[in-house]
């Protein structure tokens, strides 16, 4: 059967996203109700797509050294691309 996007939402219990601002790298922790493949894309502020990849575990460190200081949002979603979370974060180098 299909999965409704209400029980997806609820597939995520929490999400923690430290540091903020970050430099050179953030850090996901996040505690998942249901077992689905997670995979995150991070926008600059202009909604550009500038880094995406799937996650291997809840607990994830993300390299964003590339990536200038800046707001940013991140988008934690599943294999289908249905969004399960989305928040913004800062880099300060």
């Amino acid at each position: 059967g299909f999965v409704g996007v209400n029980e997806l939402k609820n597939a995520i219990s929490s999400v923690n996203v430290f540091p903020t601002p970050a430099k050179n790298e953030i850090n996901i922790d996040i505690e998942l109700k249901s077992n689905v493949i997670l995979g995150y894309e991070i926008f600059d502020i202009n909604g550009k797509l500038v880094q995406m990849s799937l996650m291997h575990s809840t607990k994830e460190k993300i390299d964003i050294s590339s990536l200038s200081s800046g707001s940013y949002i991140l988008k934690i979603g599943d294999a289908r691309k249905n969004i399960l979370y989305s928040t913004q974060f800062s880099i300060q180098k």
